[in-house]
């Protein structure tokens, strides 16, 4: 929100960095940080304040004075105290993790006060305060997440559940609503959120449309049977709704007429990333081109595709490098000799598509949501009908050869 990244832990608690001014005796810290990065075998301390306890626990032991050389019976009876403490501190921790067993989980689950830093550069050292919420909420599992770009709303779905949070005056983050959608057994998904609408893409291919407010669904929709979403992204002013499946088509959602549709570009099945840039659509096709495009009339607006592959043509040689002599062959020999071909290492397909119905394969299982995972809709009658044309073709040549022979 605002520009800031929103750090979100596993217990659901939100973090937001410190926008304060650093005093300018921070400057020696930045400093000692930067040459402890530089060094090949840094302290763990140097990252850590001198007065914070945590930095006690970063150091290496200190060496017994008068250890060196064999010591004398006064410095060994210093190590035999030393070791007699760590044996009587050892005790203690047993003893204190017997009581722990009686702790409640809600006070197992508190957050911790302590801002968390981040060295975002080596100049720049950000602090990230605890932004609410009060109570705990359990992310187990895959999550999917989205902010509303005008109110801030912040939306978390994990394990079948559905939440919102709103930034109050005080800064923190507070929960508004909670719901348990009907199938809970979605383990995936990928969400956008804007105007007031929620746009949720589960792993079974469906999009379940959900008001913000009050989180009931309003209509579930259903682009291509088992082919689920990849990226759900919403334009800035909550009309716009673009979804792009894992088999490279874009749909587009008009949160207005509540309905939706296939975009009008002539590249479906080759789009391999969408965004909004304010109230324009901008994808990703032909591996390297970016187009954009005003909404409704999907008229292009601007294009932006270079000549030249970065790293795989060593000169500008235009239309003609390298990179694009390999897009050209790749379009147009590769892939329609591929299509021609039999295929009989996906009969299997066929088999597969028999026995289980499955049309979807996950080749790609992301850890998280849908949008780093990679699914592929295989048509199980493709091998089958590639390779009888290509049979037929064979025996077609072998009659005429052999026609012509007799002759």
């Amino acid at each position: 929100p605002d520009g800031h990244v929103l750090l979100v832990s596993r217990l659901g608690f939100f973090r937001v960095a410190d926008e304060l001014p650093q005093p300018d005796d921070k400057a020696d810290d930045k400093a000692d940080q930067q040459a402890a990065l530089d060094s090949p075998s840094p302290d763990a301390s140097a990252l850590i304040d001198s007065d914070d306890p945590r930095a006690a626990s970063l150091r290496p032991p200190m060496p017994v004075e008068g250890e060196e050389g064999g010591g004398d019976g006064e410095s060994g009876g210093d190590v035999d105290k030393v070791e007699d403490e760590d044996e009587e501190k050892d005790e203690d921790e047993e003893g204190e993790n017997i009581e722990a067993e009686d702790v409640p989980m809600e006070a197992a689950l508190e957050e911790p006060l302590d801002p968390i830093e981040l060295l975002v550069s080596p100049e720049t050292l950000k602090h990230y305060q605890p932004a609410g919420p009060d109570k705990p909420l359990s992310i187990d599992g895959p999550l999917a997440a989205g902010i509303d770009p005008q109110s801030g709303l912040v939306v978390l779905y994990t394990g079948g559940t559905i939440t919102t949070f709103a930034r109050e005056a005080s800064g923190k983050y507070e929960r508004q609503a909670r719901r348990d959608l009907a199938d809970s057994l979605q383990k995936q998904a990928t969400l956008a959120v804007a105007g007031g609408t929620i746009l949720l893409g589960r792993e079974d291919g469906a999009l379940v449309v959900i008001d913000a407010a009050t989180l009931n669904e309003k209509q579930t929709l259903t682009p291509e049977e088992e082919v689920p979403p990849r990226f759900v992204v919403a334009s800035s002013d909550g009309r716009w709704f673009a979804v792009l499946l894992q088999s490279r088509r874009l749909y587009l959602f008009d949160a207005h007429s509540q309905s939706l549709a296939k975009a009008g570009v002539w590249t479906q099945g080759d789009i391999s990333a969408v965004s909004f840039a304010g109230d324009r659509l901008r994808l990703v096709d032909r591996i390297a081109r970016v187009r954009e495009f005003s909404l409704p009339d999907m008229r292009e607006t601007a294009t932006w595709s270079p000549d030249v592959v970065p790293g795989l043509d060593d000169d500008d040689s235009g239309w003609f490098g390298t990179s694009f002599n390999l897009y050209k062959a790749y379009r147009w020999l590769l892939v329609p000799t591929y299509t021609v071909l039999p295929k009989p290492g996906e009969i299997n397909n066929a088999m597969r598509y028999l026995v289980t119905g499955e049309t979807t394969e996950a080749v790609a299982s992301g850890a998280n949501d849908l949008s780093e995972a990679r699914h592929i809709r295989r048509d199980p009658w493709r091998p089958i009908w590639t390779s009888a044309l290509f049979v037929v073709f064979l025996l077609a040549l072998a009659c005429f050869r052999i026609e012509r022979s007799e002759l």
